[in-house]
């Protein structure tokens, strides 16, 4: 027999995967977002960079890769830094 293959592109919302859902899945929903595994997942922060100048909070600009004190108004270049202070 032949076979169709073809990809479908399906967009589904967290909106509109709620709003199909049944009263028994919504709940079902509720017992696994209040779950510890996913309570915690949820309660993850990133981590926060401080500027070693005014020890303020850096910006972070992801697709230029820059850091930015809006306190001390520079901006510095990075690559990875995700804990390290950086200095105005």
């Amino acid at each position: 027999m032949p076979q169709i293959t073809k990809i479908l592109n399906i967009d589904i919302t967290p909106e509109k995967y709620i709003q199909n859902c049944s009263i028994q899945e919504l709940i079902e929903l509720e017992i696994l977002i209040n779950s510890p595994e996913v309570q915690n997942k949820i309660n993850l922060k990133e981590p926060v960079i401080i500027c070693t100048s005014c020890n303020s909070e850096v910006m972070h600009n992801p697709s230029t890769k820059e850091y930015y004190c809006t306190n001390c108004e520079t901006a510095k270049g990075a690559q990875t830094v995700t804990t390290v202070p950086i200095t105005c």
